[in-house]
């Protein structure tokens, strides 16, 4: 094993990550543009279809692989393999060679979020297949199976989820702020870490210079625990090497160790930055980012973070200091700031309303769908057709009515349909023109609507 590290590991890191965005983006090539689909998607998800389906995956099989590499050699993938770490870690670079340097700020988001995450993005949708279709009764393999970007959202959704989860975030909180605050594989990949014999030890006498912390992506107190432990013991070191690289004096190394093992369960205590209060601010408005925006449009993670950024917003809004250098608040002004902030909140909030009213209005389309009651089905339609016509400045950044849209146009035509058959011309009317108000260019539907 390595034990010390050159001066360009960050760069060499930074490139190696880039190498994977490369290798994903030539596996979305040979996929649809090769149409070689001998391996399907490659992700944490594949835990989930293999335990709901009984389907081992190529996901499966990376998943397998990375259990045995994280431990032996700690949560190294989160440092050297995570394709979104390339972005997080190029925005920080940027923001250097710019001058720029987000303040690192602690929150017990970290301590709540992921677990969150991973019941609902890993177990609930397990428990939920077991409760509709029962356990897998056989094991079977097929490594073509999903799509690629099969759980990945268009490319305004990939824009939103880049520019909210790493631009916003590290603004917001620092480096690896997505890591720290949202993502549920780091947190499973933590588990693993424990076993894991590698770590950061002393390697030599120590100049207290400090620059092994402020290295850290994660804020490890690496100065601290080598002091008090004689190796590093939070979980939420990634064995990345920076703290080695940052040693002007040589005197860290990331080798296996019993240490490991003898301080694998101490406890880690951070200096929270921010207040109880607005922890908990930030906490609900998380969790209500994730009951509203979550869906097949977008995702948890981008849910999870835009109720966190609409969150910041009131914080600022109320007390700027707190989330803004104190600098740039004396050169804006307080009150302009907060200004723009109340103004931003405004403007997220009746998005959020947008979005809310939607869900309601499309649970009550297909509850009068279900109940054959066509008249209420396009009283609903009229009341969210009209209110997405208003609200839609405010919801551009969301799927809002138009993600659910041909799903319902087609409930809508199937009931049409249905009600032709059994001679209910009025409810088959009312069926059509619903279908007309969602998609007006449908011909057939046109022509159907004669016949009634």
């Amino acid at each position: 094993m390595v034990q010390r590290f050159g001066k360009s590991v960050f760069r060499f890191r930074l490139l190696w990550l880039g190498g994977v965005n490369a290798l994903i983006a030539g596996h979305i090539y040979l996929w649809y543009v090769r149409s070689n689909h001998a391996v399907g998607c490659v992700d944490f998800l594949g835990w989930t279809t293999f335990a709901g389906s009984g389907v081992v995956t190529a996901g499966t099989v990376f998943l397998g692989v990375l259990a045995v590499l994280t431990l032996v050699l700690g949560r190294v993938f989160c440092g050297w393999g995570c394709h979104f770490a390339f972005f997080q870690d190029g925005l920080m670079r940027v923001l250097r060679r710019i001058g720029v340097r987000p303040v690192f700020r602690r929150s017990r988001l970290e301590r709540i979020l992921p677990p969150v995450l991973v019941v609902v993005t890993l177990l609930a949708p397990v428990v939920v297949h077991w409760r509709r279709v029962g356990l897998p009764d056989e094991v079977s393999v097929n490594l073509g199976y999903p799509d690629v970007w099969h759980i990945l959202p268009g490319v305004k959704g990939v824009l939103l989820m880049l520019f909210v989860d790493v631009v916003v975030l590290t603004a917001l909180f620092g480096s690896r702020a997505f890591c720290r605050l949202v993502c549920p594989y780091g947190l499973s990949l933590k588990f693993l870490h424990v076993a894991s014999p590698l770590r950061v030890v002393p390697a030599g006498t120590c100049t207290d210079c400090g620059e092994c912390t402020k290295s850290c992506p994660t804020g490890v107190a690496i100065q601290h625990e080598i002091r008090s432990a004689g190796s590093v013991y939070d979980l939420g070191c990634m064995n990345c090497g920076d703290c080695v690289a940052a040693c002007s004096a040589q005197a860290l190394a990331l080798r296996p160790t019993r240490l490991a093992y003898r301080n694998a369960f101490r406890r880690v205590r951070p200096r929270f930055t921010l207040t109880r209060r607005s922890d908990a601010l930030l906490v609900i408005s998380a969790l209500s980012g994730l009951l509203l925006f979550r869906g097949h449009e977008y995702g948890d993670f981008l849910a999870v973070a835009m109720g966190i950024g609409v969150g910041a917003l009131i914080l600022i809004a109320h007390s700027p200091e707190r989330l803004v250098r104190p600098r740039a608040v004396f050169r804006l002004g307080r009150s302009r700031v907060r200004a723009a902030a109340l103004a931003l909140s405004i403007y997220f909030g009746l998005g959020v309303v947008g979005q809310a009213f939607t869900r309601h209005a499309c649970a009550r389309i297909q509850a009068c769908l279900t109940a054959e009651n066509a008249e209420g089905a396009l009283h609903w339609t009229h009341r969210v057709e009209r209110a997405s016509q208003v609200l839609r400045p405010t919801t551009f950044y969301l799927a809002n009515f138009s993600g659910r849209r041909r799903s319902i146009a087609r409930a809508c035509y199937d009931a049409a349909r249905k009600a032709m058959e059994h001679g209910k011309w009025t409810d088959a009317r009312n069926y059509y023109r619903a279908v007309l108000e969602l998609m007006p260019g449908r011909g057939q539907t046109w022509g159907d609507v004669g016949t009634t």
